[in-house]
């Protein structure tokens, strides 16, 4: 297995100026050869270096990059406004570079930030780890925005599609993990959806049912109608006093 790990490796360094495509198209056979041999005896040292060949391949499997710039009269203004603000916020306070950067296990900083741009512009919104729906084993945060209609923000979705964790046969048993292909192999047949919500940071809610099935799919869970989503999210704030829970409340009937 060392020889087949050197072999992935130097193909790596080889092509670190070549598209996304052409490693993916050289480098995934030999990867799946590294997965078909990986069993419950295999030396932990393998699998660490296996992590680390996986972790320098960054680039993006959708071909999205994220938008700061200030909103246009094209845009949904309110959302794409404080978009805008927000990506600026986390660029300057945390020094992440919001179009190369993965935000990897970044969500709650930068959501954090997104909200108080959200509170002051007195937009109705609702800050939530999602991970519990779906048995994610680290925290995921998005935002429930409520402005015309419902929005999911979400800034740091980019982490999940990186090619290094997105090979087809990405699925091997260690001695105490799994590993499997992320959402970007997931959300293959929505590579649409996803490049928009990557760029912008936003989507309408009545676009989101690939969204959270794509979460579903990566974690083996059942998939539900899109007001079910909605109402695992927000019905908790059933009973808050806070302003912007109350708008958010007397709207989500639209998808009953």
């Amino acid at each position: 297995m060392q020889e087949k790990l050197d072999r992935i490796g130097k193909y790596i360094e080889e092509m670190k100026d070549r598209s996304c495509r052409e490693k993916k198209e050289v480098l995934e056979p030999l990867f799946k050869e590294i997965y078909d041999d990986i069993d419950e005896n295999t030396n932990l040292l393998y699998l660490l270096k296996l992590s680390q060949l996986e972790n320098l391949l960054p680039e993006r499997v959708v071909d999205a990059v994220p938008k700061i710039e200030p909103a246009n009269d094209n845009d949904n203004y309110v959302a794409a406004t404080a978009i805008y603000y927000a990506r600026k916020q986390i660029e300057e306070k945390y020094n992440y570079h919001v179009k190369t950067d993965s935000l990897r296990y970044k969500s709650f900083e930068c959501m954090s930030i997104l909200s108080d741009v959200l509170k002051n512009l007195d937009v109705a919104h609702y800050m939530v780890d999602i991970s519990s729906m779906f048995d994610m084993p680290c925290k995921h945060y998005i935002i429930i925005a409520y402005i015309d209609d419902y929005y999911i923000c979400d800034l740091t979705y980019q982490q999940f599609f990186m090619l290094g964790y997105n090979f087809e046969h990405r699925k091997y048993d260690g001695p105490s993990y799994e590993q499997v292909a992320e959402l970007g192999y997931h959300m293959r047949d929505n590579l649409d959806l996803a490049s928009q919500l990557i760029e912008n940071g936003y989507i309408k809610f009545d676009d989101a049912l690939a969204y959270f099935n794509g979460f579903a799919d990566m974690y083996s869970k059942e998939h539900r109608e899109l007001k079910d989503y909605l109402h695992i999210i927000i019905d908790p704030l059933y009973g808050s006093k806070e302003k912007y829970d109350k708008t958010l409340l007397a709207n989500v009937d639209k998808y009953d």
